[in-house]
């Protein structure tokens, strides 16, 4: 599990790993489940204490009330857990190198100036110069990069793992979400949803090129971008067939090509997309439900978005089976007076489904 752009010590970290734990067990049916986090040792007390608090939580209220509103519902089963907590030490003492290197190759060291040539519905002829901001400080973080160096530093009897994002919530059984495993064919080693967001304000540059085919923001789902809140990661198969998979002097040629700003350890996932399609298998969004990206996408919300309506990039039809709500910041910017005193309200901020009545 990673824990995203924040310190596993922080008050928002631990909301998020409490909803997140608290959703899992919520929807079990039972299956085993076995939990590694990558952390420091001085943070391990704090995800022991919220594992068992939420376990509790849920044992209790399964048990004592009658109002349960889980997918689960007569079918739930507490799961049995195993849980491994792995040192990032390791791996910045064994694997610093080829880390920095990933960092050199996706984190833009400097704000560069690209120029935007929009398309409709402004006038062809209209330029505008946009600063993208360098993303070094974002996405130099050591633990981003651990993910990709999974195949050769878990055991071998390690041949499958999710790699979750700690700002989720589960609305189904993780076991639905690993069947997907079997949906991938044998040369696909990734399993990962689409991203909602439209990158068309960092990517209108690039998009009138024609290199090598591709426009970024076409129609889903050649070179959609890819968010990688929720993979799946054969490890069997890329230790057998994809050794260089995630190369860093690889990814940096994908890189050179496209010559586009990056935004952050994910962007490998997309160039992976674009240049092995058939190494990278495009799992449901309702596996990865971004819920405040999901409005339908109109020309008037996304003005600099060519072909908006073909593309789609917000639209995912049916109920979450993994929400994700990374983008809660922007509503407390939003609501701030609301944000404030939810913790006595409690108003069920994050179900805007109207089948939803159950909040956690």
């Amino acid at each position: 599990m990673k824990s995203g752009n924040f310190h596993v010590n922080s008050s928002r970290f631990v909301t998020y790993l409490k909803r997140m734990l608290y959703s899992i067990f919520s929807e079990s049916t039972g299956s085993p489940l076995h939990l590694n986090f990558v952390t420091d040792l001085a943070s391990k007390d704090i995800i022991l204490k919220v594992l068992q608090s939420e376990a509790g939580r849920v044992i209790t209220k399964k048990m004592l009330t009658t109002v349960d509103n889980s997918k689960a519902q007569n079918l739930w089963k507490f799961p049995r857990y195993k849980i491994d907590l792995l040192d990032m030490d390791y791996f910045t003492e064994n694997f610093q190198n080829r880390i920095d290197e990933y960092v050199d190759v996706i984190c833009e060291l400097e704000s560069t100036k690209v120029v935007i040539d929009y398309f409709d519905p402004f006038p062809e002829d209209t330029v505008i110069e946009q600063l993208w901001k360098g993303m070094k400080p974002k996405c130099e973080k050591d633990f981003k990069w651990v993910q990709f160096l999974l195949a050769e530093t878990f055991p071998s009897n390690f041949k499958k793992v999710i790699i979750l994002d700690v700002d989720l919530r589960f609305r189904s059984d993780v076991k639905d979400l690993y069947e997907y495993f079997n949906h991938m064919n044998r040369e696909e080693s990734i399993g990962i949803a689409k991203d909602f967001g439209d990158m068309s304000l960092e990517t209108a540059w690039y998009r009138g090129r024609t290199i090598t085919g591709l426009q970024v923001g076409e129609p889903y789902p050649s070179t959609q971008n890819l968010n990688s809140g929720v993979v799946l990661m054969d490890l069997e198969k890329i230790r057998n067939m994809n050794r260089d998979l995630f190369s860093p002097e690889k990814i940096r040629l994908y890189k050179n090509e496209y010559n586009l700003p990056t935004w952050g350890d994910q962007i490998i996932y997309t160039l992976l997309r674009w240049k092995e399609q058939n190494k990278i298998f495009v799992l449901p969004c309702l596996f990865n439900y971004q819920t405040l990206l999901s409005k339908n996408n109109e020309d008037n919300e996304f003005p600099y978005c060519r072909n908006c309506n073909e593309a789609q990039f917000n639209i995912c039809k049916g109920s979450p089976l993994i929400e994700q709500i990374n983008h809660d910041r922007e509503c407390i910017e939003e609501f701030p007076i609301l944000f404030r005193y939810n913790n006595l309200f409690k108003l069920a901020t994050w179900c805007d489904h109207p089948n939803w009545n159950h909040c956690y």
